[in-house]
């Protein structure tokens, strides 16, 4: 039985790009939280994040579920869910002791960035 998100090459490079994509987009918005951008993830990161967490877990189920008749061949686009998926699992468990480093790191770095997100801010309109 053909592996319908695997063997169709035009789904497969769209599923890697979007992977790529995603994993990309999310740390720019964590670093950007990080050095005090965003006081808070906006919603609609969270929106997002949350809709590919439930497209991860869906691809997972669907590719790796035990009632598969043929043998699995791991792909570089397994490697990267699984990976990503793993990333999330990580972040989401100890999101409580990294909210206190990302507190400590945003008072010691606060004095520099303060100035320069302030300019952007104004420069973008942003409030």
């Amino acid at each position: 039985m053909p592996d319908v998100l695997i063997d169709n090459k035009t789904i497969y490079k769209f599923e890697l790009a979007f992977i790529q994509f995603f994993n990309f987009i999310t740390k720019i918005s964590i670093l950007l939280f990080m050095v005090g951008f965003f006081q808070e993830l906006p919603i609609s990161v969270l929106k997002i994040n949350y809709v590919i967490k439930i497209a991860i877990a869906f691809f997972l189920i669907y590719r790796f579920n035990p009632y598969r008749k043929s043998q699995i061949v791991f792909t570089k686009l397994d490697q990267k869910v699984t990976y990503s998926a793993g990333l999330y699992i990580l972040t989401i468990s100890f999101i409580d002791i990294l909210e206190q480093y990302v507190n400590m790191f945003r008072a010691q770095i606060t004095s520099y960035t303060l100035p320069v997100i302030a300019e952007i801010k104004s420069y973008i309109n942003y409030t």
